[in-house]
C-alpha cells in the first residue's frame, strides 16, 4: 500500500473518456514514482510505488536518454525546488 505525499507532482492519462485512466505521481522527497489506475469511473486498480531509478529502468530509459534530455534546454522545464 502506498501513501500520498501532499507535495507530490502528478498527472493523469485518460482513455477515450475520464471513465478510464492512469495516475502517475512523483515524490522528490521520497524519490518515488507511484502508478495506479481506474476504470468505470470508480473501480480502482491497485498501484505500485517504485524508486525513480527502478521506474526509469523498467520503462527502458537509459543514462544516454537522460543526458540527451538534459542537454536540450527546450525539453527540460525549470522547476523551482520550492514546488516540491
Amino acid at each position: 500500500m502506498t501513501t500520498r505525499d501532499a507535495k507530490a507532482k502528478y498527472f493523469c492519462c485518460y482513455g477515450e473518456s475520464p471513465a478510464t485512466g492512469i495516475h502517475i505521481s512523483y515524490s522528490r522527497r521520497r524519490g518515488t514514482v507511484t502508478v495506479s489506475g481506474w476504470y468505470d469511473h470508480c473501480v480502482g486498480i491497485e498501484g505500485e510505488e517504485l524508486t525513480l531509478d527502478e521506474f526509469l529502468t523498467r520503462i527502458g530509459v537509459t543514462r544516454r536518454d537522460l543526458e540527451r534530455l538534459l542537454a536540450s534546454s527546450k525539453s527540460v522545464p525549470l522547476i523551482d525546488a520550492a514546488d516540491f
